[in-house]
């Protein structure tokens, strides 16, 4: 889950130096011990500290247990942020990116609705109210928060990013890539985009484009397990199979429940005609993602040249149960998109 905002405190004149530190302490986030003890500090003054500094205090250790993985004081305190400040647009925001981070979408978007209603004149709510949208797979509507969140911030490279993979994920590629191409030239350390561009241009089966994008995100640290699995494809379809199984060991390594890497790697063992090294692969991913008919087809192909036909039969049999594509055809892998979120600090107010 993303970061949310964390808001900068406003630090009174009449504070004390050790006071002033606490604020300061509260207000980073590089080192989260230090930030929950300046926080819950400044909590703790009661009446002695303004509402609006209390609530951010609040907000802010929030997000500091949310970073540390402890979800349940998180959202406590997010809740206690807006139950002394109900004008909080940061916490509504911060609780929403919680509720979506949970694929609690109605409640994720109620918030966000209501850090709009406080304000609407802020880009972030509703990109993150369209990265809501769109895990529903409404795509009208996250697109259409997306185009609000760049009319307010034209400059908002998350907001390109998102919007493309939802163009992507609606089939509208062309556009997708544009978006990809807007955050680029607004971030051009944009790894997320140059992954997603990739995914992009993948789909477009413009190798050469992919592969290049996926080079960059890998040098400028998008070192994540899709990425790694996403150029295994491109490397697979060039014919390339030592180098696809390079990059899909790489992904696994990354994520070792990654059933999609398992079977690419398994499926480009069998196109190298290396059956008994697929196999066990070929397993692992059935065993991962029993509800998939592409694991099934490739352990059942796998099965088939090694001869044991009968389990080969069954195999093939449930993928043709399982599918829900249109034809028979099949691809490595379904490509997936990296979305980002917006956490703020709670906005500072007089």
């Amino acid at each position: 889950m993303a970061r949310p905002l964390i808001v900068a405190l406003a630090v009174a004149v009449s504070l004390s130096g050790a006071w002033a530190d606490r604020y300061s302490d509260c207000d980073q986030d590089a080192d989260l011990d230090r930030q929950m003890r300046g926080c819950t500090e400044i909590v703790e003054r009661n009446n002695q500290e303004s509402v609006s500094n209390r609530a951010a205090a609040y907000n802010n250790r929030g997000l500091a247990y949310s970073d540390n993985g402890e979800f349940d004081r998180a959202i406590a305190d997010f809740n206690n942020a807006i139950a002394l400040d109900p004008e909080d647009i940061a916490a509504y925001n911060n609780r929403g990116e919680y509720y979506r981070g949970r694929g609690e979408y109605g409640r994720a978007i109620a918030d966000y609705n209501r850090a709009i209603a406080i304000n609407s004149t802020f880009a972030f709510p509703y990109n993150n109210r369209g990265l809501a949208y769109r895990s529903k797979g409404d795509y009208g509507r996250a697109i259409a928060d997306y185009d609000k969140a760049l009319a307010l911030d034209p400059k908002y490279a998350k907001a390109y990013n998102n919007r493309g993979i939802a163009y992507k994920e609606r089939g509208d590629i062309d556009r997708a890539i544009a978006d990809f191409g807007e955050a680029l030239a607004l971030h051009p350390e944009h790894a997320d985009a140059y992954s997603n561009r990739g995914s992009a241009y993948l789909k477009k089966d413009e190798l050469s484009h992919a592969l290049a994008d996926f080079d960059r995100a890998i040098a400028i640290g998008r070192n994540d397990a899709r990425t790694y699995n996403n150029r295994g494809i491109v490397h697979h379809k060039q014919g390339d199979y030592n180098r696809a199984i390079a990059d899909y060991t790489m992904a696994i390594e990354i994520k070792p429940d990654y059933a999609r890497a398992y079977n690419n790697r398994a499926w480009t063992y069998l196109k190298l005609g290396k059956f008994e090294l697929g196999l066990p692969d070929a397993e692992r991913a059935v065993e991962l993602a029993p509800n998939d008919s592409t694991m099934f087809d490739t352990r059942g192909r796998i099965y088939l040249a090694l001869g044991r036909r009968q389990e080969a039969a069954t195999d093939l049999k449930r993928a043709v149960l399982l599918k829900t594509g249109p034809d028979g055809s099949r691809e490595p892998l379904h490509q997936l998109g990296v979305s980002s979120g917006t956490h703020e600090k709670r906005l500072p107010r007089n």
